[in-house]
């Protein structure tokens, strides 16, 4: 079954054929997620691809999609999870940007879905490890991306704007990411776009070395403590497509201030 984020507001509206587009969509992504992340195959990327493509079509075209898309987001930790999370995030940013082509917001979305199929070479332990990693521990997750480019790579058929997207999505505008350390714009606009999607989800998923926080909590902790690493532009035009009637109200009135304490991340 779907699963709706823990702060989504019980849904009033009743079943419209957005709604369950947005559905079907969702159960094709987290199926295609699973087969991937598991077993990377050419078909299983081909198809992927065209996955995306829908989606994009659905958030660029369907008044409403992208509203009923955040709804849907899933909980927890699980790494199929995380990659559809980020794939609709992202595609939900992209839908939103200047010029942006339909091609361009199915690219962003494809590599939110495959950002992290890397991980797959990091070892379990140190996934769920719930505490603080050692330094040669560290080093494998930092290899992620790369590992990431290299399996996509070998698959074929895997668009180059992609494959920059997945390598560089750890990548931060102060020149302190990874793997290649690249500052500000020679980041691509996909690259900028998957991080925040990914950091997001990440902040508001439980994780083994802390519980999540509420989505009013990530926005303003990467509005007022991650703005040397992430695009701030980006994210406050997210901001109206990210956030639900229950909680829009408060996140407009603390834009301006900061919200202190924050929770260790």
């Amino acid at each position: 079954p779907t699963r709706r984020h823990a702060d989504t507001p019980t849904r009033r509206h009743a079943d419209t054929p957005t709604v369950q587009r947005a559905r079907a969509v969702v159960d094709v992504m987290a199926s295609m997620a699973r087969e991937l992340l598991q077993d990377p195959k050419p078909d299983k990327a081909r198809r992927a691809l065209c996955t995306m493509r829908q989606l994009a079509a659905f958030v660029v075209t369907a008044p409403g999609a992208v509203p009923q898309l955040i709804q849907l987001l899933g909980k927890g930790s699980r790494l199929e999870t995380h990659s559809v999370n980020t794939a609709i995030l992202a595609a939900a940013m992209a839908s939103q940007a200047p010029q942006q082509s339909l091609d361009a917001v199915a690219g962003v979305a494809a590599a939110g879905l495959l950002h992290d199929i890397g991980i797959r070479a990091v070892p379990a332990g140190v996934l769920r490890k719930p505490g603080r990693l050692s330094d040669g521990e560290w080093l494998h997750v930092r290899k992620h991306p790369l590992s990431g480019e290299e399996i996509l790579r070998a698959i074929g058929s895997v668009p180059p704007d992609v494959l920059r997207a997945v390598r560089w999505h750890h990548e931060r505008l102060d020149g302190s990411g990874y793997p290649d350390g690249l500052p500000g714009d020679a980041i691509p606009w996909s690259a900028r776009a998957v991080a925040i999607a990914e950091v997001f989800d990440s902040l508001t998923s439980d994780q083994p070395y802390r519980a999540r926080m509420t989505p009013y909590r990530a926005l303003r902790l990467m509005l007022d403590e991650m703005t040397a690493g992430l695009d701030t532009a980006l994210i406050r035009g997210f901001v109206p497509q990210l956030l639900q009637e229950s909680w829009m109200a408060d996140f407009q009135r603390g834009l301006a201030a900061p919200l202190r304490p924050v929770a260790a991340v």
